[in-house]
């Protein structure tokens, strides 16, 4: 593995995979820049290694600092289950002198693939091995209080001995997680704690937040079995609850917060909380603060006695007075983190300047507006060196945040931002322009919460100016597809979903990108409903005047001027083709080259072809015995895409039947009838790029789902129009997050983009 200032780099090399695919020379693997953009939910330091610093993300995986290019290295992309990249909990063991050993709790939603797994080395690939949680055991580490913890700790006075809060299914215990296995499993639960009653917002299946952190107190000594004694858990709605004999049993601690969110003990008999209360009907928290248990007494340590939510906290090893504290308020940036040097007694003022200071922070991420600092702060920990003792990091909504200097006041302190490595947006669409034209964009990129970029760098972060369209500040507008005009690739269509607006507008660019206007509004629209959203847009091959919008859960609409005037389609009643946002399936396609007629699929509701002509995508009939499936509900991934340069040219791949109608079909006659590819078993994605130099074929194709008997979904490349295909991604690229969008490059050969759901853009070259 080869890393280096700007981004980590794989090279791949296949002589034959497992299970009989194609040989492949090599493929370099990097990430479209763009600089985090999700949320950091937890960090953790070394006391063995100053430098060696984690965190964990809510649908991104987990990283580890690597401080000699000052960049974040991905811990499980070699993971292709994507519950496995949201993280609930991490943990070490502090008694591994070495740094090797690592813990991590991971699971997305209730019911979803969970473990807690481990690595002998630092996360590095390879190294990971499942523990053996039991399957009715949830964990959700992209639900709500997502930022609470931490719920994984192992006994500092017993090696390889773990508790796991969990937030449905009680406390668990493994006294030999080292050897724990999914053959072997050594978790049991601990019956006689609490599950926690209090509830927050519904996410991923789930209201509970039930047993936030568990705290090992070793001010109390060891039992006979060197065991820690004395154990601490949060259990929101319930308050904080003690063991002394060892977690066998459990007691509440009377007068404790609540609803407490983050602990930490130390080691002299004190622990201290962060809070919150206060819930109103939409299950928010307005208030909270922070508690110090002194070993027979709570009292209130609130900064300023002012009640608002917090949830970071943490003790410097070196000075257990040192306590740091920040603000969780959703509502505003710059949250306040504060600093004590007397155990809570007496906190500084606000470590976060105010917007508008002389020193408030320039983000490394040129994009990134003033409002991203500081916004819902989710950890916060203390990381001294040899030559920086007052080192501390924290994270938010965005990203990742350092300042070599605590001590130092609001007006002067210093906070930098690191985000080389961190890339944690969810892709919507993913456009590479034809070559016809002036434009110097190498890709379009639609992202979750962020609206769009224009890249013409895949290197280097985007500018503000690249912002498509420029009006983001965070958690904003989503742009949920693109299309570029096969003619000329400056002009360029948008349209977008707005979870905080009753509509969404579509927008045109003539210059490749550089500028942006707004081309449609539904509300302003005498024809088109007002609240139309996001969904698929296209435009025809042969008049860049000519779109088709499949909104959400919508009929098509038909512009002929760019989108100032609009028709309602004929011949198609049904609404729900797209059923979401986040629906990244392609049903709707123009045509590509020379005929003007467009495409729309969907496997329950039928495929349907647009007439053709001026009029073009105003009428849809159905086609019916082409030998596509229709009427099927159980495809759960579905691609429909035109082929560049040959008329009439349109592919379907479809996956999650688990039937025979899993696969790639072909079609090269406008859709009137489709041959299936019987060298392929399940295809989620497909897409077509620049043909192989001297190719006699219009493009290359590349497609995501099993080729040639593979039991595994891979990443495949064909350059003879599917006749045969070679694997071109590896074990350690497995793009778990989630598949969301295919894209190969129109204009270099080989080189293909992958939108995952979580890990931002992946691209591959050879």
């Amino acid at each position: 593995m080869k890393t280096s200032k700007w981004f980590i780099t794989f090279i791949i090399v296949f002589t034959l995979s497992s299970t009989g695919a194609m040989s492949a020379f090599a493929y370099t693997w990097k990430h479209v820049q763009i600089g985090g953009g999700g949320y950091v939910t937890g960090i953790l330091t070394h006391p063995h290694d100053d430098e060696l610093i984690y965190t964990r993300t809510d649908v991104g995986g987990a990283y580890r600092w690597d401080h000699t290019n000052n960049s974040w290295m991905p811990l499980l992309d070699e993971f292709e289950d994507k519950n496995f990249y949201s993280v609930e909990a991490l943990a070490i063991d502090d008694r591994d002198s070495a740094a090797k050993k690592l813990y991590m709790a991971v699971g997305r939603a209730t019911g979803s693939t969970a473990d807690i797994i481990r690595s002998s080395d630092q996360g590095k690939p390879g190294t990971w091995i499942e523990t053996g949680l039991p399957a009715t055991v949830d964990i959700s580490g992209n639900a709500d209080f997502r930022w609470s913890g931490d719920r994984l700790a192992m006994d500092p006075n017993r090696p390889g001995r773990f508790f796991y809060g969990t937030r449905q299914d009680g406390l668990w215990k493994n006294n030999s997680i080292d050897t724990s296995t999914n053959t072997n499993s050594k978790w049991v639960q601990i019956t006689t704690a609490p599950y926690g009653t209090g509830t927050a917002k519904t996410r991923e299946g789930t209201d509970k937040v039930g047993i936030t952190f568990v705290v090992f107190d070793t001010s109390g000594g060891v039992n006979g079995s060197g065991s820690t004694k004395n154990v601490y858990i949060g259990v929101f709605g319930d308050g904080v609850y003690k063991s002394v004999d060892a977690g066998n049993t459990f007691t509440a601690v009377a007068g404790s917060p609540l609803f407490p969110v983050q602990g930490k003990a130390d080691g002299s008999g004190n622990l201290y909380v962060t809070y919150v209360d206060n819930k109103d009907a939409n299950a928010n928290y307005n208030g909270g603060g922070v508690a110090k248990w002194s070993g027979s007494a709570w009292s209130d340590i609130t900064p300023g006695a002012v009640s608002q939510p917090y949830a970071g906290i943490d003790i410097d090893r070196n000075d257990p007075n040192r306590i740091i504290v920040a603000a969780r308020v959703t509502s505003s940036s710059s949250n306040d983190i504060y600093l004590s040097n007397d155990g809570g007694m007496t906190w500084s003022s606000s470590k976060t300047p105010n917007k508008g200071s002389a020193n408030f922070p320039v983000s490394s991420v040129p994009w990134w507006s003033d409002t991203l600092f500081g916004s819902a702060i989710a950890a916060v920990a203390f990381a001294p060196t040899s030559g920086k003792p007052d080192r501390v990091w924290f994270t938010d909504w965005y990203g990742i945040w350092s300042t070599n200097d605590i001590t130092s006041s609001s007006s002067t302190i210093i906070w930098n931002n690191y985000e080389q490595g961190h890339e944690e947006v969810a892709a919507f669409d993913i456009k590479s322009p034809a070559s016809a034209g002036t434009g110097t964009a190498v890709l379009f990129s639609g992202v979750a919460d962020m609206a769009g970029f224009r890249h013409t760098d895949l290197d280097a972060f985007p500018n503000r100016a690249d912002i498509m369209p420029p009006s983001v500040s965070g958690g904003g507008l989503e742009i949920t597809s693109y299309d570029v005009y096969e003619g000329d690739n400056n002009i360029v269509y948008m349209v977008q979903y707005s979870p905080h607006a009753p509509s969404g507008n579509g927008y045109r660019s003539v210059d490749n990108g550089l500028t942006v206007s707004l081309s449609f509004d539904p509300i302003a629209d005498p024809v088109l409903p007002d609240a139309l959203q996001g969904g698929k847009i296209a435009v025809s091959a042969i008049d860049s005047q000519r779109i088709v919008w499949l909104p959400i859960n919508s009929t098509p609409y038909t512009s002929a001027d760019g989108g100032a005037s609009w028709t309602a389609a004929t011949g198609i009643t049904a609404t729900n083709w797209v059923s979401a946002a986040t629906d990244s399936n392609s049903s709707l396609a123009a045509n590509k080259t020379g005929t003007n007629i467009f495409y729309m699929y969907h496997p329950k509701r039928g495929f349907y072809v647009s007439n053709t002509g001026a009029t073009a995508g105003e009428t849809f009939s159905q086609v019916t015995g082409s030998g596509i499936p229709t009427g099927v509900a159980a495809f759960n991934r579905y691609s429909m895409k035109s082929v560049p340069g040959q008329d009439g040219g349109l592919w379907i791949a479809l996956s999650g039947a688990g039937t025979a109608n899993d696969g790639l079909y072909q079609s090269n006659n406008y859709g009137s009838s489709f041959t299936k590819l019987l060298n392929v078993q399940e295809a989620e994605h497909v897409s077509f790029g620049k043909a192989a130099p001297g190719s006699i074929h219009p493009a290359a194709i590349y497609m995501y789902g099993r080729a040639n008997g593979d039991t595994e979904k891979w990443l495949y490349r064909s350059d003879d129009m599917g006749a045969t295909w070679i694997i071109i991604n590896d074990s350690a690229h497995r793009f778990g997050s989630g598949v969301r969008v295919l894209e190969a490059d129109r204009s270099v050969y080989g080189r293909v983009y992958v939108g995952a759901s979580g890990r931002g853009i992946y691209y591959g070259e050879p």
